[in-house]
């Protein structure tokens, strides 16, 4: 496991603009001063130190902090945007409340899904599954645009009470 001191002695990391570079040369390829741009095939950006892959936004928050925390999130949902200021500690509840509608179903707004069982849109919130199993079903609607319209506020209330400033509303 990566230390605090081991990630200060290879890598600078910038808190302000939250990109990493490199303090000395590693081979042919790796060289010091070189920023680190390479992604994984999920968006994050990949730090490899040992031949071991790291996600930056957890190498940030060890080389400031000096621990690695259970889940991070990236406040602004942009996941190579590692500032320290974008970054904070979240439960993994918290962190599936912040994600984007990309991340979302065919409807592509959160919330609002399509229901084979009930031929029909619903809305619907989940708060917190993986502890209280509590999800909130307002109406069925006949299309998704009604959905939207009926839900989006009481969606965005819900949220705004149990998600607090964990909700992403896009």
């Amino acid at each position: 496991m990566i230390t605090q001191a081991d990630l200060k002695e290879l890598f600078y990391y910038d808190k302000t603009t939250g990109i990493f570079t490199r303090r000395i040369d590693v081979g042919k390829r790796a060289k010091a001063g070189d920023i680190i741009k390479h992604t994984t095939p999920t968006g994050y950006i990949a730090i490899v130190i040992d031949r071991q892959k790291y996600q930056g936004h957890r190498m940030a928050w060890l080389y400031e902090y000096g621990y690695l925390p259970k889940q991070l999130d990236h406040k602004n949902g942009v996941k190579t945007d590692n500032r320290l200021e974008n970054l904070r500690e979240c439960t993994s509840a918290e962190n599936n409340a912040n994600r984007s509608t990309t991340a979302i179903g065919e409807s592509g707004h959160k919330g609002i899904l399509w229901s084979w069982r009930y031929n029909s849109y619903i809305a619907r919130l989940a708060v917190d599954k993986q502890r209280f199993q509590k999800s909130f079903t307002i109406s069925k609607f006949s299309s998704k645009e009604e959905a939207l319209q009926t839900a989006v506020k009481w969606l965005a209330d819900m949220r705004t009470e149990h998600h607090k400033e964990f909700a992403y509303y896009g």
